[in-house]
């Protein structure tokens, strides 16, 4: 079922970012990654709402976004992580709670080393970190800046859900796969928008390795509760680094999910959910008791 959350537009520094809300309560930041919009946490939203959480889901300048930034916005990963952190300001957050998945949980990272005042606690699921920043199997994304119409071309792949759906796509993201709603929403503005190809020009630009890797080596550091939760088969990013944040992120503690890839909140909302509002309550929440968790 479609979620209802009608979108507002937060004006930043850098520039207009689009963001839903859904439910009251405690507050909640969700991350979506490349090339995808918040839709992507639809499924664990519906549920995670009506036990007493504010949801707010930002879409935020990373390739599937309306709201094109100026031509002068930092989109390096600094940049974004910046970008994140007056997020949350702006959104009147204090300190967040913020839960990551795919190149999210990338900036998220940053986040955590680069702005930690921000944040209250995290959670990282499977996504971006370390020497995959972009993973191997989608290295051949760096050119797409560099070849005329390469955008566009992945936009149209995106909106043919059966193309999207094949391994050397976006099939290794995802089990389930995105709906063709999200597939036209996803590529929408690539196809129709010069602003929203320029950032994402500049985005694939400053996706680099050394970035993770200099986050990993202030992760001793961090004193945020973390959980970092990891797709078992992910074909794209395996289990292997979601063992190693568990392991250099003090006290973070790692839960392992089977059946999914990538997209865990496509392909398992209702386990994630549970993993969530597991942390969540040990973390002091006080949310109301809901049977479909039970």
């Amino acid at each position: 079922m479609p979620l209802t959350a009608h979108p507002y537009v937060i004006s930043l520094p850098q520039g207009p970012v689009e963001v839903r809300e859904v439910g009251q309560g405690r507050p909640l930041l969700f991350l979506h990654g490349a090339f995808s919009d918040s839709s992507l946490w639809d499924p664990v939203v519906q549920h995670l709402a009506p036990l007493g959480y504010r949801c707010l889901l930002p879409t935020l300048p990373l390739g599937a976004h309306r709201q094109p930034l100026p031509p002068s916005a930092d989109l390096s990963p600094p940049g974004l992580a910046r970008l994140i952190a007056d997020l949350i300001g702006a959104l009147n957050l204090g300190p967040a709670t913020v839960i990551s998945n795919d190149t999210g949980t990338a900036f998220m990272q940053l986040v955590l080393t680069d702005h930690p005042h921000t944040v209250a606690a995290a959670v990282l699921t499977s996504g971006d970190a370390y020497d995959h920043f972009l993973p191997p199997v989608f290295a051949s994304l760096k050119a797409l800046p560099y070849v005329p119409g390469g955008l566009r071309l992945l936009a149209w792949t995106m909106r043919q859900p059966t193309l999207a759906r094949q391994s050397w796509a976006f099939g290794r993201l995802s089990r389930r796969g995105m709906t063709p709603e999200q597939a036209r929403q996803w590529s929408a503005g690539l196809l129709g928008d010069r602003g929203v190809r320029r950032d994402t020009r500049a985005l694939i630009r400053g996706f680099h390795r050394r970035h993770t890797l200099n986050a990993a080596a202030r992760f001793p550091a961090v004193s945020h509760p973390v959980q970092v939760i990891w797709a078992r088969e992910d074909r794209v990013f395996p289990l292997h680094l979601g063992q190693r944040l568990a392991r250099e992120l003090p006290g973070a503690d790692l839960q392992v999910i089977d059946d999914s890839g990538t997209y865990l909140p496509l392909d398992v909302p209702d386990e994630l959910t549970r993993h969530l509002h597991a942390f969540l309550q040990g973390r002091g929440a006080s949310p109301t008791p809901h049977a479909a968790l039970a």
